[in-house]
């Protein structure tokens, strides 16, 4: 039986098993403290899988019969029998500079997932060589979003050296 994680995005990690997602908002405060905070992130799976690098082997795709809110969700299936290898939705946030601060939320809800750290998204800082110079994760287990659709977020800051920044579902 494959493992399936859906992500819904009202308008987000690795999944073993099936994982659907949806992203709320990904707000970044600037360490320039006369800089507006910016949304860096905030759609929905509405607009499909564009902006969004796929990695590893799975299937990923749109499921508009699993969804939180919107029209569709992401959906990250792994095969059984399948090595795990961080199959992933990847989003690039952009330029960043350190002490930026990101705040996210997102849901999740999963199938089959039998293995931690089962459904969970990760805040990846990245020096201007892409080396991560930090990371932030979400709850990590393999109950997330197991029973229904489960909120999880995590914040971090931008730490010296980071000049980009990726949202890995």
């Amino acid at each position: 039986m494959a493992q399936t994680v859906r992500l819904p995005l009202p308008r987000l990690f690795p999944a073993f098993a099936s994982l659907i997602a949806f992203i709320v908002a990904v707000p970044c405060l600037h360490s320039d403290p006369l800089k507006e905070p910016t949304s860096m992130l905030r759609t929905g799976f509405e607009d499909g899988l564009r902006g969004w690098r796929t990695q590893g082997d799975a299937e990923f795709a749109l499921d508009t019969a699993m969804k939180h809110s919107g029209a569709q969700s992401a959906r990250i299936t792994i095969a059984p029998g399948t090595t795990l290898s961080y199959q992933q939705l990847k989003w690039e946030l952009g330029p960043v500079n350190p002490g930026d601060e990101f705040r996210v939320s997102l849901w999740v809800r999963s199938r089959g997932v039998a293995t931690d750290p089962g459904a969970y998204a990760a805040l990846q800082f990245l020096d201007g060589a892409g080396q991560r110079s930090g990371i932030v994760h979400s709850t990590t287990s393999r109950t997330n979003g197991a029973n229904d659709w489960q909120r999880l977020t995590m914040a971090g800051t931008a730490p010296k050296g980071t000049e980009n920044a990726t949202l890995d579902l």
